[in-house]
């Protein structure tokens, strides 16, 4: 990874074609679950010059619902690509929704919740085999998931390499299973981050996920968009995951600040050269 610093106009062609900031929440964004402040004012003083910023989180739709109004986001995507928030406009009450389903892709006709049963008997069995993990507490806010809580609210937290026991035993269940920095998400269906910001940057803006959007995260279930996008960015703890030997696809670029303070260095970044 190279430092931030190294993403300039002179090294990159398209730098100015990069008019989306796409970012994580959960310690991309946020610190022990607080928003940082400066963040916030950069992301809308980057939608003053002419940016559209997205939030791409596992968090549920019911935290995202009120996320994308309240905050300064162009749109929202959670529950890991299930859901898709887009703001009309500067009204809070202008928002579209999508929901992805397995016979129409994404609807905004359709609020399925298939194959909920099978996630409810995963979550006994996961319960039973790592007693220590709690269910998520915005548990009751999702639609198409089950978040397993390994370091939010877990103490002492379960080590990286325990949550990816946790993953690798719902996918051998037949379920897709991702690592965040506090949770492990597990869901039945053909959707993730990549799929859900693909179809917003080009079925709804008309713009090219790999050439227009800069993409920013901490943890392994960013890794499909680290790989999907010419310009991709770790905040600095993200070290953390290759410090405990977890192997993945990395961003391109890394902050010298961890958390929402890597997050703002990034955007104080792009705006420096705009």
């Amino acid at each position: 990874m190279k430092n931030i610093s190294e993403w300039t106009p002179a090294n990159d062609p398209s730098f100015f074609d990069k008019d989306i900031l796409a970012f994580d929440l959960d310690d991309t964004l946020t610190q022990n679950l607080v928003l940082n402040i400066e963040t916030m004012t950069l992301l809308e003083e980057a939608q003053k010059n002419g940016l559209k910023t997205v939030l791409v989180t596992g968090r549920p739709f019911g935290w995202a619902d009120a996320l994308v109004r309240l905050l300064p986001f162009s749109a929202a995507i959670a529950e890991n690509g299930a859901i898709i928030f887009e703001k009309i406009d500067a009204s809070s009450e202008n928002v579209d929704c999508w929901f992805w389903t397995a016979a129409k892709g994404y609807s905004k006709d359709l609020v399925p919740q298939e194959r909920m049963g099978e996630l409810h008997s995963l979550r006994t069995e996961v319960l039973k085999m790592f007693p220590r993990v709690k269910i998520a507490s915005d548990q009751a806010a999702r639609i198409y998931d089950v978040a397993f809580d390994f370091a939010e609210r877990v103490h002492p937290k379960l080590s990286f390499k325990q949550a990816q026991e946790i993953a690798d035993y719902c996918e051998a269940k037949g379920f897709t299973a991702k690592v965040s920095s506090i949770h492990v998400n597990v869901w039945r269906g053909m959707f993730s981050k990549r799929e859900a910001l693909e179809f917003l940057i080009e079925g709804i803006w008309e713009k090219n996920l790999q050439n227009n959007v800069l993409y920013v995260g901490d943890s392994p279930n960013d890794a499909p968009l680290f790989a999907a996008v010419d310009a991709s960015v770790g905040v600095s703890n993200i070290r953390s995951f290759l410090d405990e030997g977890l192997n993945f696809p990395l961003p391109k670029y890394v902050t010298n600040s961890s958390y929402g303070k890597g997050a703002s260095e990034v955007i104080r970044h792009k705006l420096k050269h705009l």
